[in-house]
């Protein structure tokens, strides 16, 4: 986890344990692999981060997951570079 991620993890979980509010957290991968290898993939990423999450003091309850695999590419899978922007996990606030 960089620097970044971790102020905006410390930060994200603050504002979940303050409101209340739910969040999504959706896995993505790049375009390498087998579709079902990508989903599991996906959301094997997605449950990593809630459980940063949770060790951060979100409660289980707040947190759902799900996975895209590769279908949901933020850049085209064209370059070493892109392929390592479409590995992540996506959050919204659902509630």
């Amino acid at each position: 986890i960089t620097p970044a991620v971790d102020a905006f993890s410390k930060e994200i979980a603050e504002f979940l344990k303050e409101t209340g509010d739910k969040i999504q957290l959706t896995g993505h991968t790049d375009s390498d692999g087998e579709d079902d290898y990508n989903m599991e993939l996906g959301l094997k990423r997605a449950n990593e981060y809630k459980d940063h999450l949770m060790s951060l003091g979100v409660p289980e309850a707040q947190i759902e997951v799900s996975s895209k695999g590769e279908s949901e590419p933020a850049v085209p899978n064209d370059t070493p570079e892109n392929k390592q922007r479409n590995r992540r996990v996506t959050v919204q606030i659902i509630e």
